[in-house]
């Protein structure tokens, strides 16, 4: 799945590190809302996660240069270490995604 097929209509600036909670879930106090990290899931969690909250999920991801999402779900230490040196950027996209989204498509 690429970067462009998540609809954000309301990025948020808040800083993934500066929230309460763990490596998958994070609570926002700006907004009072939880912000799920799918790169820290499988693809099939994250789509899980997707389809149980289609118009109404804040998310994190993390992406490459192609702009295609990273799934760590199973990925050592090092490999997650690699691919953060390897120039991958971090989004957090804290907002409602409007619209159903397909892992499965990409």
């Amino acid at each position: 799945m690429r970067l462009q097929e998540l609809h954000i209509p309301e990025p948020c600036d808040r800083r993934w590190q500066e929230m309460d909670g763990d490596h998958e879930r994070r609570h926002c106090a700006a907004c009072d809302r939880h912000v799920h990290d799918l790169s820290a899931m499988t693809r099939e969690d994250a789509q899980a996660l997707l389809d149980a909250h289609q118009d109404d999920v804040c998310v994190q991801v993390m992406f490459d240069d192609e702009e295609q999402l990273i799934f760590f779900g199973g990925a050592t230490p090092a490999q997650r270490l690699f691919w953060q040196r390897d120039g991958i950027s971090r989004l957090i996209a804290a907002a409602a995604l409007a619209l159903p989204l397909s892992l499965a498509a990409a």
